[in-house]
């Protein structure tokens, strides 16, 4: 099941929070970008979020332990997919 939530102070967008969608799998991200500006997942390994800026680019970012570990724009679905491929994995992966 998917739940709502609010990000705010998003790089690259004016307004001041986006609403966002917490999804489990590149699927469910794909499926919902674009119907939701901001979608994010999260383990205890970290966290991934992809929105889209007010420039219409996709925003890719893996954090852990509030350490930005990956960072990436893109301009495509396909490369938002091939980004989340080599890093959603790891919100599950257990580090110390």
């Amino acid at each position: 099941m998917s739940e709502t939530t609010t990000f705010s102070g998003m790089p690259g967008v004016k307004a001041k929070k986006l609403e966002g969608l917490l999804v489990t799998s590149v699927s469910g991200f794909m499926r919902n970008l674009g119907r939701y500006r901001m979608v994010s997942a999260a383990g205890d390994g970290g966290s991934c979020s992809v929105y889209i800026d007010d420039t219409g680019a996709y925003r890719c970012a893996f954090h852990r332990y509030r350490r930005k570990m990956s960072e990436e724009t893109v301009k495509t679905k396909r490369a938002v997919e091939g980004w989340l491929n080599c890093w959603l994995h790891n919100i599950d992966e257990h580090h110390s």
